[in-house]
């Protein structure tokens, strides 16, 4: 005790530390420093395993998950003023610390070091050439992938990290991925986005695995490691079976996507249908049959888009005459008793399900007879060598 030293850097300023204190059930470190308040290292159990030898004779390490706990957060308190202060909470989840020795350095890192070294030995620094810039631009990576899976050995979520070496920490919100649809920036490729949280993992022993990817090969690092998703005992209504709860919570995540996935492609078709509108008219060799054609497409298209969203109120909803529930109105009906329940599903929710699964086939059918009208324009727009329309292949 007290014959090994090793700085932890956490933020903590360089300044006088009156008093610590632990906090035995969460084993979280509480510290009292001169003048800057209190820090709070929460749950230092790995701390424990931390040795020099250790950390000298392995390139990475996960070190013991704590269990974590399964509740519905509240993220307010009711009628407390802005004169209430409450700190942050740890974050919500299954906790993973782990240690990286070293990362590789990227191309453009490696070029930058060899000119820093000859700019100070006063040397002529190379002009890069075009080779090498592109082969930096390309580069991905380095980058630490999390591979969650649940006991039967199925990937349960992944989480992506920057590299970077040392001790650090991240944490899974005990959520599967949010089926939504592909977003990108700048119509760029991010390898550290994901789509978010989508429904509440199930309860259980899962385990962590650490890799890193770089240059489009994945190295193992450290792994697996288990750990249990524990639901804390105080469910007001808890469901009688949570494995069939999740297990139709992931039948509704399943719809979710089918439902994002069809009015993305809804979307895609009518603006194909507009563009495809827009030539014809400005053809001049376009006949009245071809514009009626696009025309119904567009009307059609119109249909399912009223299906799904109905007729738009200007004030009130109690302004709309009396129309089919539509399709958007019902998923929510699903999923807004999902987020932030561990109740079983209702009869309602069931209801719902069936009926939007029943009416979704159709739909996907019309939309792919829709697709096969607007591929027959593209070819008729290519014999009146028609201007560029989407999607329509350039033909010499």
């Amino acid at each position: 005790g007290g014959q090994q030293w090793i700085k932890l850097n956490g933020g903590l300023p360089d300044i006088p530390v009156r008093d610590i204190a632990i906090q035995e059930k969460e084993n979280d470190l509480v510290i009292a420093t001169f003048g800057r308040g209190f820090y709070i290292l929460d749950d230092y159990t790995p701390l424990r395993e931390v040795t020099a030898d250790k950390l000298n004779n392995s390139d990475a390490l996960i070190f013991p998950v704590k269990d974590a706990l399964m509740y519905m957060e509240q993220n307010s308190r009711y009628n407390t003023g802005s004169g209430v202060y409450h700190a942050p909470n740890p974050p919500f989840g299954a906790t993973f610390t782990y240690y990286i020795k070293e990362v590789p350095k990227t191309l453009k890192a490696q070029r930058l070091e060899k000119e820093k070294k000859l700019f100070k030995e006063g040397q002529p620094i190379p002009q890069p050439t075009k080779e090498q810039l592109d082969a930096e631009k390309r580069e991905t990576g380095p980058y630490l992938v999390f591979t969650i899976k649940d006991k039967n050995g199925t990937v349960a979520r992944k989480l992506y990290k920057n590299a970077s070496k040392g001790i650090s920490r991240t944490t899974w919100n005990l959520r599967y991925g949010k089926p939504a649809r592909v977003s990108v920036k700048d119509k760029k490729f991010d390898p550290m986005k994901d789509n978010g949280s989508g429904m509440m993992a199930l309860p259980g022993t899962y385990t962590v695995e650490l890799s890193m990817l770089h240059n489009g090969e994945e190295i193992p690092l450290a792994g697996p490691v288990a750990f249990s998703a524990n639901v804390l005992e105080n469910t007001t209504l808890p469901a009688e079976n949570r494995e069939e709860m999740v297990a139709f919570y992931d039948k509704v995540s399943d719809l979710w996507r089918v439902i994002n996935d069809i009015e993305r492609y809804h979307e895609e078709l009518s603006t194909k249908t507009a563009y495809i509108r827009q030539a014809l008219q400005q053809s001049n060799l376009a006949t009245v049959e071809m514009k009626n054609e696009a025309a119904d497409i567009k009307n059609t298209l119109d249909d399912i888009d009223f299906l799904f969203a109905g007729t738009p109120a200007k004030a009130s909803q109690e302004e709309v005459p009396p129309e089919p529930v539509p399709l958007s109105n019902r998923l929510w009906a699903v999923l807004s008793g999902v987020w932030q329940s561990t109740s079983a599903p209702t009869a309602t929710q069931k209801e719902n399900y069936e009926i939007l699964k029943d009416t979704l086939p159709g739909i996907i059918d019309q939309l792919t007879d829709i697709s096969n009208q607007l591929d027959m324009l593209d070819d008729e727009l290519d014999k009146l060598k028609a201007p560029y329309t989407p999607g329509r292949k350039p033909k010499f």
